[in-house]
């Protein structure tokens, strides 16, 4: 069999989530909005990407750099990281890189030696506000909902990445609400699956293999069905082939391409990690919700060229 260049004329996550039901995996809901949010916090960021770039910004930044720039007074770096849900780290390597920028600079707190607070500069006011139009044009990624959907979908994201009012600059707070439900999600699979020494993703290329007939796919077809660069299938393979879960073999019939196999290891780690999953992964939502969260990101997908 050679492999076809061109990706396949199907729908991978429709086909995981039929999969799932195949195989009797267990409810399919909370599972299929997981993979469907990740996906299209894909597509919403891609989108994203070049106007953020002509702005020396990454979303991440752009969010802090508003919640600053929004504030009357000077905002303390704890207040800051509280506000936005990160960790104090990630808040600290955010804001240096933006003062690297002249964005943002940071002031001790007169009163207090211990505390940072943190202003927007007139170069990063401005640069916040070309940010926002030029992304308002695109509609920060989101092209394919019209302004219900995309309401609706806020809502759905802050349920589970509990954030607050969604209804101020209502695009901008649903591609907030969905990069960080998709962080969300990440988080709670790589935390159920934390026993077994799996991350989500790598449980996806085993899932995607144990599902074959012969447990065996090419590299360049799981690219495809995982709807990942090439170098991050080559990365998880490494990875789970070092840990003896899968093999690299070549293909019987075509010498210029590599199967990855999962082994009989992957398959006693991924049956019982599937069972963890069904079981404990809970976004936040109801099932219907989650159902609500697929057909959502269906649309967007629709409109990004990826499905029919």
């Amino acid at each position: 069999m050679v492999v076809d260049p061109h990706p396949v004329l199907m729908d991978p996550i429709a086909e995981g989530r039929r999969n799932w039901v195949a195989y009797g995996c267990g409810p399919v809901e909370q599972v299929t909005a997981a993979t469907a949010l990740t996906r299209a916090q894909q597509i919403a960021t891609r989108r994203m990407a070049p106007v953020l770039a002509t702005c020396d910004l990454t979303f991440a930044q752009l969010e802090v750099l508003i919640a600053v720039a929004g504030r009357d007074q000077l905002v303390g770096m704890g207040e800051l990281g509280a506000a936005l849900r990160l960790h104090p780290t990630t808040t600290a390597r955010t804001v240096a890189r933006l003062e690297r920028a002249r964005y943002v600079e940071r002031v001790d707190d007169a009163e207090d030696r211990r505390v940072t607070r943190v202003r927007a500069s007139a170069r990063g006011l401005s640069v916040a506000q070309a940010a926002l139009v030029r992304l308002g044009e695109i509609r920060y990624g989101l092209e394919g909902w019209d302004e219900a959907e995309t309401r609706r979908f806020a809502c759905l994201a802050a349920l589970i990445c509990d954030v607050g009012d969604t209804r101020d600059q209502e695009a901008f707070a649903a591609a907030s609400a969905l990069i960080r439900s998709a962080g969300v999600a990440t988080t709670r699979i790589d935390h159920i699956l934390r026993g077994s020494g799996l991350t989500f993703a790598r449980y996806e290329v085993l899932l995607l293999l144990s599902w074959t007939r012969s447990g065996s796919m090419p590299l360049g077809r799981m690219r495809d069905r995982l709807l990942i660069h090439q170098a991050a299938v080559t990365n998880l393979v490494d990875r789970l082939e070092a840990d003896g879960l899968v093999r690299r073999v070549p293909h019987a019939r075509d010498r210029r391409t590599t199967l990855a196999e999962i082994t009989s290891q992957g398959r006693k780690v991924v049956i019982p990690a599937t069972r963890q999953i069904a079981a404990q992964l809970r976004l936040g939502i109801s099932d219907e919700q989650a159902e609500e969260v697929f057909a959502l990101v269906q649309k967007l997908r629709k409109s990004a060229g990826e499905i029919a």
